[in-house]
């Protein structure tokens, strides 16, 4: 019963954030396949959620920000500014839109994982149009790829 409780709680915490979720499961001395199977399902969870609502939670998240920025802005009694990025957000922006959409969902499936993570570059590819089930098999095979990497690393690291 443990083991089954440890397996969901890694599952779990892997939903929202992989790398806290593996410690948990080697803190509990589960073995090294099952770490793999509940955190890349925990983050695939996420990862398919994101895929699906992710445009919406990005528009709360960015209205959320807009409101704060607004009231912040209101508080100390300066005048409204308009929310435009910088040229260097605009220019990294275009840089990682061009990589995208050079080499499509296999690129971002496999590097967003390891770089921005996967939540980021499900919304990512939303945000550019990419096909959903390609990109979410590519996301899996992205996610598969940092699971058996970071569990294998940190279980040969801690013995």
């Amino acid at each position: 019963m443990r083991l089954l409780s440890l397996f969901l709680l890694v599952g779990f915490v892997s939903i929202f954030q992989l790398y806290a979720a593996v410690p948990i499961g080697l803190a509990g001395r589960l073995d090294r396949g099952s770490i793999i199977v509940a955190a890349w399902v925990g983050g695939m969870i996420g990862v398919v959620a994101f895929v699906y609502y992710g445009p919406t939670i990005g528009e709360w998240i960015k209205r959320g920000g807009q409101h704060v920025r607004k009231t912040a802005r209101r508080v100390r009694g300066l005048p409204p500014e308009p929310l435009a990025p910088t040229t260097d957000e605009a220019a990294e922006a275009g840089r990682v839109r061009q990589y995208a959409e050079r080499w499509g969902e296999p690129f971002l499936g496999i590097v967003g994982p390891m770089t921005i993570g996967g939540w980021a570059a499900a919304v990512l590819g939303t945000s550019l149009g990419m096909s959903r089930v390609k990109l979410i098999v590519w996301l899996a095979v992205g996610q598969a790829v940092v699971v058996v990497v970071y569990v294998w690393t940190l279980k040969t690291i801690t013995g």
